[in-house]
């Protein structure tokens, strides 16, 4: 048990699980049953259940400072910094990005950033999926 625990620590469990599964089956022990578990499972989901109805509702702040529909957008531009993150860059037409999605382009890994939305020559917004 004291090698699988420490196997443990630098390892995946599944993998330690297998390594020493052969050497748990020298052993002889008999094998865990699929709802061996299941009582205590049950006591930690009733506990767990009982202690955020009862008591973890009260941990939480009363009043949420930002509710949804209550802050406007300059609020949410302040609140976040958007205006000095957030870019907006435009594509010549005779560029070799023209033309090609995001992912032929791989602009967003490429650079690391995340692309909110693009713009098209009419105009037409579409989300930066």
């Amino acid at each position: 048990m004291v090698t699988a625990g420490v196997m443990s620590a630098f390892m995946n469990n599944v993998a330690v699980a297998a390594v020493m599964l052969p050497a748990i089956m020298d052993i002889t022990l008999t094998p865990f049953g699929l709802f061996d578990y299941a009582p205590v499972g049950i006591v930690v989901m009733i506990v767990g259940t009982a202690f955020m109805a009862f008591v973890g509702r009260h941990l939480l702040p009363k009043d949420h400072p930002h509710r949804e529909g209550d802050a406007e957008a300059g609020d949410i531009e302040a609140h976040y910094h958007l205006k000095e993150r957030m870019f907006m860059l435009g594509v010549p037409y005779d560029s070799s990005l023209a033309g090609r999605t995001l992912g032929q382009s791989r602009f967003g890994s490429v650079f690391g950033l995340n692309v909110v939305a693009i713009i098209g020559a009419d105009d037409d917004i579409s989300l930066g999926h």
